[in-house]
């Protein structure tokens, strides 16, 4: 199976309401935007599989391409990514 298969088929294992959950018990969610917390939770944990240089541009291509074309800036992303690791630890 091709890693673009089997990521989209975990993709379908991923529950919203309970990534949003999580998102909001961990503070990574505050209030709603426009990135959804299990965009960012399948972008950071298998969306990147196939990438060898990661950086806030790619995890922004990667959601946009998840969560049909939110526009973030690369600014978007740094700031979720330090506010990302208590969620994701609960999370995976």
């Amino acid at each position: 199976m091709h890693i673009a298969n089997l990521v989209s088929r975990l993709f379908k294992l991923f529950i919203p309401s309970i990534i949003e959950e999580i998102a909001k018990s961990s503070d990574f969610m505050k209030r709603h935007s426009k990135l959804l917390p299990e965009t960012f939770a399948k972008a950071m944990s298998l969306g990147l599989l196939d990438c060898k240089n990661i950086t806030e541009e790619v995890i922004a291509e990667k959601c946009a391409f998840i969560q049909n074309g939110v526009s973030l800036s690369k600014q978007a992303i740094a700031k979720r990514l330090k506010e990302s690791i208590p969620f994701l630890k609960k999370l995976l």
